[in-house]
């Protein structure tokens, strides 16, 4: 079986090295920078979490790289609402107004097909 090489090890140029470190120093002193924030959005935040992200734009169009790194960090807020509305074709249960609807509905037919109606005392 082939062993996979681990693309880590695989020595780099210069520049690439140099963007590396740049990325590297840069996310650490970002995130030393904003910690006291972070930390204070995390605690106020009532699953006591916090997204934290790391950007990072490589700029190549010059001769030199340039290298943009930026942190956003949130309190997640997920809300959402869930309404089940009644069927308008199903009489609602216990209520007095639509039950007697639907029994003037159901006496009319009986009615008008000549049928006599259990319920009417009759």
């Amino acid at each position: 079986m082939a062993r996979k090489q681990n693309k880590a090890l695989i020595p780099l140029d210069e520049v690439a090295e140099g963007i590396i470190l740049s990325v590297k120093n840069n996310v650490e002193a970002l995130l030393r920078g904003h910690f006291r924030e972070i930390d204070k959005v995390r605690d106020e935040s009532d699953t006591k979490k916090v997204n934290v992200a790391f950007g990072i734009l490589i700029d190549g169009s010059e001769s030199v790289p340039k290298i943009l790194t930026r942190i956003r960090f949130a309190q997640t807020v997920t809300d959402e609402r869930v309404d089940t509305l009644e069927d308008p074709k199903q009489p609602r249960m216990f209520d007095k107004e639509a039950w007697e609807n639907t029994k003037r509905q159901r006496d009319g037919k009986a009615a008008a097909s000549g049928e006599k109606d259990d319920d009417s005392g009759e």
